[in-house]
């Protein structure tokens, strides 16, 4: 139909525009795009208001299709389809049409497009730019199974009675405004909790609970968090609960085959519960580093996991986090894991040596970093968050307003990098003494800057509930999205 009217209408180069946005690998192009299968492009043209819309594409070259009235013809013809034939555009001039790619068409097949609009003005047909997408197979690093955009995940800390009505208010407030994420963890001994037992009462337990909720889960299931090995018993050394048992390595067939018992009852729990990401371990570099050997048969360890989840659940990214140091320090460990992984996640913490926060104003270049550490993946953070330090007088040399500033500053990134996909906010309230002091004995820390971190890291004070001005920046930012 769009070739006849073609050839009764006399074409004039003029003011259309079309761009084509895969908005899953976060990329565009008015000329060249590469797209992967499956996913739903957007076709975006720009023309004269009121204007009738026609868009055509083609699986076969446009060469030799010829032109009409000077005119290059981008999409063949004889073998085009129409998915828009004479839609309206608005009065901006404007209109977007999303079309899903099926997933059955083979990798390496180019679409050329192409749209047109009859101006209601003068009666001419104006040729946009045309437009070759390139298909390629989705990537599970790329995060086939999040939802376009950016997520927001806040942690959840349960309050003391005092506090409970307030936080409970709080945290429906936060959804309602658009937390749609969360960050849940586990150990491989949670899912094996004697050699050869499997229990799924905990996974199952926190994945209804952010499904009840309507939250997207981004799951760890750790063979290693931060320094600590969270592994059955007879897989580590009975006189060393910080070392494999004798003999084994991160690559014996032993731990392999074990884990991946442990990965046949979390994959389809969380693919089902509409979970994205599997780590297989928090904050790695804390133990690895240092130790090239362990690195690379950790390294296998993961390469191998990967590649079995993948035989069958072949988008979920598979990988694990990393300390914002790791990324400072960009040597083996960082190639060896991102190489191995899908994807790397971050945790981010601005913290000098000495437990003190840097300044919020090093939020856009320290954040730019880890993209630059993972481009042209997407940008994962696990877990980030910054100290108030206890009021009324801090000693680690926060305030509740440098808290504030730093979710102020990570809303501008998440706003200005449209591959920030996911990024967890630690935490709605905050811990109480006991268990700053608890998390700070099992992570080895005990300064008393240390602690002073992680016990006002919450947006709402410890027993009140109270919000600081850090919560109203985040409900600032959750609009902004």
């Amino acid at each position: 139909m769009l070739p006849e009217l073609l050839l009764f209408l006399a074409p004039l180069q003029g003011p259309v525009t079309l761009e084509v946005t895969d908005p899953v690998l976060v990329t565009a192009s008015s000329d060249v795009l590469e797209a992967a299968l499956g996913n739903a492009l957007h076709f975006e043209v720009q023309g004269p208001a009121a204007g009738l819309l026609f868009l055509a594409y083609s699986a076969t070259p446009p060469f030799g299709a010829g032109s009409i009235g000077g005119v290059p013809l981008e999409v063949d013809p004889l073998t085009a389809m129409y998915p828009l034939l004479g839609q309206a555009l608005g009065p901006a001039g404007q209109h977007v049409h999303v079309q899903p790619i099926p997933a059955s068409l083979p990798a390496g097949l180019s679409i050329w497009t192409q749209a047109a609009v009859l101006d209601p003005q003068v009666g001419d047909l104006l040729l946009s730019n045309g437009v070759r997408i390139d298909l390629v197979p989705p990537k599970p690093g790329d995060l086939p199974l999040l939802e376009p955009g950016h997520h927001i995940g806040l942690v959840y800390s349960t309050p003391p009675a005092t506090a409970a009505p307030a936080m409970d208010a709080a945290w429906g407030e936060c959804l309602a405004k658009g937390v749609d994420s969360y960050e849940l963890s586990l150990g491989w001994s949670d899912i094996e909790p004697a050699p050869g037992v499997y229990s799924t009462m905990a996974l199952t337990n926190l994945l209804n609970t952010a499904s009840g909720a309507g939250l997207v889960p981004y799951l760890s299931v750790t063979a290693i968090d931060a320094g600590g090995l969270t592994l059955p018993s007879d897989l580590v050394d009975p006189l060393d609960a910080s070392r494999l048992a004798p003999g084994l390595t991160w690559d014996s067939p032993q731990l392999r085959d074990r884990f991946q018992q442990v990965l046949d009852i979390v994959t389809p729990s969380l693919v089902q519960s509409g979970g994205f990401f599997l780590s297989l371990g928090s904050e790695v570099d804390l133990r690895l580093a240092g130790d090239p050997a362990q690195t690379l048969d950790f390294a296998s360890f993961v390469e191998s996991a990967r590649s079995y989840v993948h035989s069958t659940q072949p988008l979920l990214a598979v990988g694990v986090s990393l300390t914002f140091d790791a990324a400072v320090t960009a040597g083996p460990l960082l190639a060896a894991l991102g190489q191995a992984a899908d994807n790397l996640a971050w945790t981010y913490f601005p913290l000098q040596p000495d437990h003190t926060p840097r300044d919020p104003s090093v939020v856009p270049f320290e954040l730019a970093l880890l993209q630059q550490a993972v481009a042209p993946r997407p940008l994962v953070l696990q877990r980030i968050g910054y100290p108030s330090g206890y009021q009324p007088v801090p000693t680690n040399g926060s305030s509740e307003e440098q808290q504030r500033a730093f979710v102020e500053a990570v809303f501008d990134v998440v706003l200005a990098t449209p591959k920030l996909r996911f990024a967890s906010l630690v935490q709605l309230g905050e811990r109480g003494p006991t268990e700053a002091a608890e998390l700070a004995a099992e992570l080895g820390i005990t300064a008393p800057l240390f602690l002073e971190h992680l016990a006002t890291l919450g947006l709402c004070t410890f027993a009140t509930g109270t919000p600081k001005p850090a919560y109203a920046e985040l409900l600032l930012g959750l609009a902004s999205l």
